[in-house]
């Protein structure tokens, strides 16, 4: 049985370049066989979900290998897109 992993992923209560305060945060992944793909899954996930950014991206590759019965041994690999899903904050009323 694999160890299973951590994934550790950090942010800020603000974007650089941004004057905005995070309100809500969620971890989020994409995959895809090319890097592309994953981070496009990402965003799509998060735009679907109301989310304003991902912040923290981290990739990594994946080596999918399998057999058949015949002993043919067949490998592929994927990528994986980690990410901390942001939405900003209503900007407070200006008095």
């Amino acid at each position: 049985m694999p160890r299973s992993r951590k994934i550790r992923t950090s942010t800020t209560e603000t974007i650089p370049g941004f004057d905005y305060a995070v309100g809500r945060r969620m971890l989020t992944w994409g995959s895809g066989k090319i890097v592309e793909d994953a981070v496009e899954e990402m965003k799509d996930w998060a735009a679907e979900h109301n989310y304003d950014a991902i912040v923290g991206i981290r990739l990594e590759s994946v080596v999918d290998v399998s057999s058949s019965v015949t002993g043919i041994v067949e490998s592929s690999i994927f990528w994986v897109a980690y990410g901390t899903a942001v939405a900003f904050m209503p900007p407070y009323p200006q008095p």
